[in-house]
């Protein structure tokens, strides 16, 4: 789209790629997306044209910038960096395997952000190297106020300032736990911080103030029992219920986030999150639920194979220890599970096949004589949900498009189909099945492989389910509530 000074106006792109990421000055007018897509606005003829970043660049570029007309730079998946020279795309070395999700910079001075706790690389020359960060949240954006001064923003409200060296975190603080996305300035204007939900963030006479936005929430789990029975739940103890017309909000009761919702039945519908949170739905009305390990944080994913029973993934506050709680019939047991920072998710087949997925890990919880053993695996990254057709039939997604498969005796990687963190798997069978994750990811299993497919959001995706293949919903940041129909 083109605003003239009056109206925003479509133009003929080129391509059907997602794109990310468009920059424009003296230099040019850029656009990046998905599978390495670059286009360059062409001002004689008023058109764009694809600029090639060079052959062997598939991975989806999230950013672009330009120092000048010789120095324009695209970043992206996988460390992805690419530099215009005024007449061709060449691939440089960023020294990380991180998703790249912002560039941006001065005359004297380039930075990329993205993954990894926050990554920062700086160019020192024609060399990528990494930075001191403080270790943390995903960084999106990163923009220079002005000359020497650099700003970098991302998830969890964080704001990062650098006077060229070493990175710190803004003293000040940004007011809001919401991720940040994007930060920009113009000579002698407030510094713009636009992030998720709406929020829009000024900063002057050395404070931050909330524009607009900042209100809605985020929808982390889905679950449902039919085309007019489904829940979603998520920030700020939100469980909004479909009923076949509208999206419903019920009184939980619970202030914390809810991460993860499951349900045996319309009567029966369970939801764990921040704060040792539970709540239960009877039908009727939601009560919280009491929780007896002491030792339990954050309650991250519930599962059960019945009304009588039901499994819950828990961070504690012991170093490098989760737990798996199982409750039956009202008496609550544990599982120490070590070491292990993260315990995301969890499903099972039936009461004695269980799967947990979290830090580089699955743990498959069987019934041995009366004991309940875990068979650890080792996976290659933080593995995020868990889903499957049976004991001889699982999947488990995680961190930089990662899909592993489970064929009843061992985990095998398939092939990646993104970048991007996928969050939740869910399927109707073995031959449909559904991943969805940042970024508005969307994948589609159809027995044999896995396709991407546009969701129409790129706002981080979390919940997905349906009662059959051709009516699904997708739930995620910002309030995101998509609707699939065939």
């Amino acid at each position: 789209m083109h605003y003239d000074g009056q109206t925003w106006l479509p133009a003929t792109s080129g391509t059907t790629q997602a794109l990310y990421s468009v920059w424009g000055d003296s230099s040019g007018v850029w656009a990046v997306g998905q599978q390495g897509t670059v286009l360059r606005y062409l001002t004689a003829t008023k058109t764009w044209a694809a600029a090639s970043p060079g052959p062997g660049v598939s991975a989806a570029l999230y950013s672009v910038w330009a120092q000048s007309p010789t120095a324009v730079y695209a970043v992206g998946a996988t460390g992805t960096i690419v530099k215009f020279d005024g007449t061709s795309w060449t691939t440089q070395t960023s020294g990380t395997m991180a998703n790249l999700y912002g560039v941006g910079g001065d005359a004297s001075q380039v930075y990329a952000v993205g993954d990894l706790g926050g990554v920062i690389q700086k160019l020192n020359g024609v060399t990528w190297s990494t930075t001191n960060t403080p270790a943390g949240q995903t960084l999106n954006g990163v923009w220079s106020t002005s000359p020497g001064q650099y700003v970098a923003v991302g998830a969890g409200g964080t704001v990062l300032r650098s006077s060229g060296a070493a990175w710190v975190t803004d003293p000040v603080g940004s007011g809001t736990t919401l991720s940040l996305n994007a930060v920009r300035s113009g000579t002698g204007t407030p510094l713009w911080v636009a992030g998720d939900g709406g929020t829009l963030l000024s900063f002057a006479a050395n404070k931050w103030t909330t524009v607009t936005g900042g209100k809605a929430f985020t929808l982390r789990s889905m679950y449902g029992f039919s085309a007019t029975d489904i829940w979603a739940v998520g920030d700020g103890g939100t469980a909004l219920h479909y009923d076949g017309t509208n999206w419903n909000p019920t009184a939980t009761g619970a202030t914390a986030n809810l991460n993860s919702v499951w349900g045996s039945g319309p009567s029966d519908v369970w939801a764990v999150g921040d704060a040792r949170t539970i709540v239960r739905w009877n039908g009727t009305s939601w009560t919280a639920k009491p929780l007896i390990d002491a030792a339990a944080t954050t309650l991250t994913g519930v599962w059960g194979p019945d009304s009588t029973e039901v499994w819950i993934t828990a961070l504690t506050n012991i170093a490098m220890e989760s737990h798996a709680i199982h409750i039956v019939s009202g008496t609550e047991g544990r599982l120490k599970i070590s070491p292990l920072a993260s315990l995301n998710a969890v499903w099972g087949s039936n009461a004695n096949n269980v799967w947990v997925v979290g830090d580089t890990f699955a743990g498959n919880i069987v019934n041995n004589a009366g004991n309940q053993i875990v068979n650890s695996y080792n996976l290659p990254v933080v593995m995020r949900s868990v889903w499957g057709t049976g004991s001889q039939d699982a999947w488990a997604v995680g961190d930089g498009g990662v899909q592993m498969r489970w064929d009843g005796t061992a985990w095998s990687q398939t092939a990646v189909r993104t970048g991007q963190r996928l969050n939740t798997v869910w399927g109707l069978s073995a031959t449909s099945a559904w991943t969805v994750g940042d970024q508005g990811t969307l994948l589609v299993y159809d027995g044999k492989v896995w396709t991407a497919a546009e969701s129409g959001t790129r706002n981080s995706l979390s919940g997905v389910w349906g009662a059959v293949p051709s009516d699904l919903w997708a739930a995620g940041s910002a309030g995101a509530l998509l609707r699939a129909q065939k």
